[in-house]
């Protein structure tokens, strides 16, 4: 069996670590051919202060690049924190921006704007102008459908 528990971060789409409960001989293969020496030798920087077991080996004809990037296509983050720190300005700036597990603690942010007089960046709550005129939403009476946010096409329940 081949397998790499660290690729359980991927659990957002679907992936499961099968490999910590194997019961086999494990083998660590530190040779990557997706990188060159420099980013490996970063790597191995991170790895050694988090006292990782694990060494990476570039390779050579990999041309890799290291350096800030201006306009990221994705950021990974550990914590919800660290995802508020790098959500909430974005979407004040007007990106759209999508974030995979967790995210409560986003919505929450919001619905604090939409409270305290504020409008939101939030995506499911950026059409209201405040928490009052979000109520429908949140709590639909017994009986009644839920009522549609302004421009939101209309579902008619099927008979």
């Amino acid at each position: 069996m081949v397998g790499d528990s660290a690729q359980a971060i991927y659990q957002w789409r679907g992936a499961k670590d099968v490999m910590t409960g194997f019961d086999g001989t494990h083998l660590t293969l530190s040779q990557s051919f997706r990188f060159g020496p420099d980013l490996a030798a970063e790597a191995n920087r991170w790895l050694h202060l988090a006292d990782a077991p694990i060494r990476l080996i570039g390779t050579p004809a990999v041309p890799t690049e290291l350096g800030p990037v201006t306009q990221p296509d994705a950021v990974l983050c550990r914590t919800n924190v660290g995802a508020m720190a790098q959500v909430m300005p974005l979407m004040a700036a007007g990106y759209r921006v999508a974030l995979a597990g967790g995210g409560d603690s986003l919505q929450a942010l919001a619905a604090r704007d939409l409270k305290e007089g504020r409008r939101t960046h939030h995506p499911e709550l950026i059409l209201f102008p405040s928490w009052g005129r979000s109520a429908g939403l949140r709590r639909p009476r017994p009986g009644r459908t839920r009522p549609v946010a302004p421009g939101q096409p209309r579902r008619h329940p099927r008979h």
